[in-house]
């Protein structure tokens, strides 16, 4: 069960970057329009919350999108790798006496 809890791990971490972006953003939206009452200056925050929404978590979303790439890329190589054996079992043969 807990060897679930690691797999997909760069999807996992896009989820992650999507809801605490939306988690940042409609905190700050709700708390802005709480604030309009005293001035319509916080009315300011919401497009603020946005753009530290989407700035706080594009990194994380963007690590998460290289983990997922890197994981189809290993795939591709293996697969890659063991048509290419079978193919010509004489060169992975060189390649693998050395």
């Amino acid at each position: 069960m807990l060897n679930k809890l690691f797999e997909n791990a760069g999807k996992k971490l896009q989820i992650l970057a999507k809801v605490m972006f939306y988690v940042i953003f409609l905190g700050g939206t709700v708390y802005s329009i709480i604030l309009a009452e005293y001035s319509l200056a916080y009315l300011l925050l919401i497009p603020a919350s946005l753009l530290l929404g989407w700035v706080s978590n594009i990194a994380l979303y963007a690590f998460g999108e290289l983990c997922e790439s890197i994981g189809y890329i290993r795939k591709n190589i293996y697969e890659m790798t063991v048509v290419t054996e079978k193919r010509f079992p004489d060169i992975s043969k060189e390649f693998t006496e050395r």
